[in-house]
């Protein structure tokens, strides 16, 4: 069984001040208004990523320096990530502290891994950085002398496979509507600069295919007027895709430069969620995956959420009303500013049970009973 990933904690990243902790299920929606905070907390998602492959370094100085992450850019703070793990047998934990310096840079202060059987007997702790630039974690757990390789390994893993995904730039220099090479399909870029590549790596195996064609089937009913994807290499020798469409009674082909923002969108989030199992991340980050969805094509994105949770979690923030009224109460969790403090709650089902049965939860949170004020 995969380790599911059970409570994130955080404290002095960007809005967010004191410790803020995020319990998740299979599904987490988070939902607040516009500055609330909510794409802070995915962020941590995306730090982690760049922290698991030795690129910390190179994310912090993309993003203008140790300032853009700090609380409010106070280089004097600290900031603590944590993520919590469980599986059928363990408890794990993995602990991430980082330094900004007054040149505007950061290092990790330190970096741990806590394992404890969830019978509550054998606990090991795992020291992994200190004062580094970057984790040791993956060279850690390729290492041959290292007596608690195979440990690191299997959460190098897990941590390497927590994903953020953001299909929003639709612009002409986008990634998604360039070629992408043939061979860049081992697993789906975050921006869907590789759609096209992993496509027809899934329709050209016949042990794929059958996703390929799940793709196709949710695709038609989002937009009736797709017939397939023309996914041939480039015959110059470049060894490249171009990601088109065919549409109509004469089979027109059409570039992704032809289509609407709001269909390569949907195209790569069907992509996203409906691939096989044993390529799917661990857990998809989204921000606002309904942005420019016609509202039947909302209804779809959440039903393919849903199956992604059959193999994964899912962790989104959304301000859609109608995405909402697809998740339970349960799943839902508020975010708000509080003064400068953005702060994390979970609504109280009790509470809001005489209205949820007159109401859905995007009507509820509307009406703004359970927080967040839309």
């Amino acid at each position: 069984m995969k380790s599911k990933l059970t409570r994130i904690s955080v404290e002095n990243f960007r809005s967010i001040g004191e410790r803020q902790e995020l319990n998740l299920s299979d599904a987490t929606v988070l939902i607040g208004a516009n500055g609330s905070g909510k794409s802070n907390l995915l962020s941590v998602f995306r730090l982690l990523n760049y922290v698991s492959t030795g690129a910390l370094q190179d994310y912090v100085s993309g993003i203008g320096g140790a300032v853009r992450l700090t609380h409010y850019g106070a280089l004097t703070k600290n900031i603590s990530v944590q993520f919590e793990f469980e599986s059928d047998t363990h408890h794990n934990q993995y602990t991430l502290k980082l330094i900004p310096s007054q040149t505007n840079q950061i290092e990790i202060h330190s970096e741990e891994l806590e394992t404890k059987t969830r019978t509550g007997g054998q606990r090991r702790v795992d020291l992994i950085s200190t004062f580094a630039p970057e984790s040791s974690l993956k060279s850690d757990a390729l290492s041959g002398h290292d007596p608690q390789r195979v440990n690191k390994k299997v959460f190098n893993a897990i941590l390497s496979s927590i994903r953020y995904f953001n299909f929003h730039d639709t612009s002409v220099e986008s990634n998604i509507k360039k070629p992408s090479y043939v061979n860049a399909n081992p697993r789906l870029m975050h921006d869907g600069g590789n759609a096209s590549a992993f496509l027809f790596w899934l329709k050209d195996s016949t042990e794929t295919y059958s996703y390929y064609e799940r793709i196709i089937r949710y695709i038609r009913m989002a937009y009736p007027q797709f017939k397939d994807f023309v996914l041939d290499p480039d015959r110059s020798g470049n060894n490249r895709l171009d990601f088109v469409d065919t549409a109509g009674p004469d089979a027109y082909v059409l570039s992704p430069s032809q289509l609407s923002d709001g269909t390569l969108r949907f195209v790569c989030l069907a992509t996203l969620l409906l691939q096989p199992k044993e390529t799917i991340p661990n857990v998809i980050v989204l921000d606002e995956p309904e942005l420019g969805l016609h509202p039947t094509a909302i209804g779809l994105l959440a039903n393919m959420i849903f199956t992604a949770t059959e193999n994964c979690q899912v962790v989104l923030a959304t301000q859609s009303p109608l995405l909402l009224d697809h998740f339970t109460i349960e799943q839902i969790r508020t975010v708000e500013r509080e003064g400068k403090i953005t702060v994390v709650k979970q609504p109280d089902a009790a509470e809001l049970a005489g209205w949820l049965q007159e109401y859905s939860t995007g009507e509820v949170w509307q009406k703004n009973l359970m927080g967040a004020k839309p």
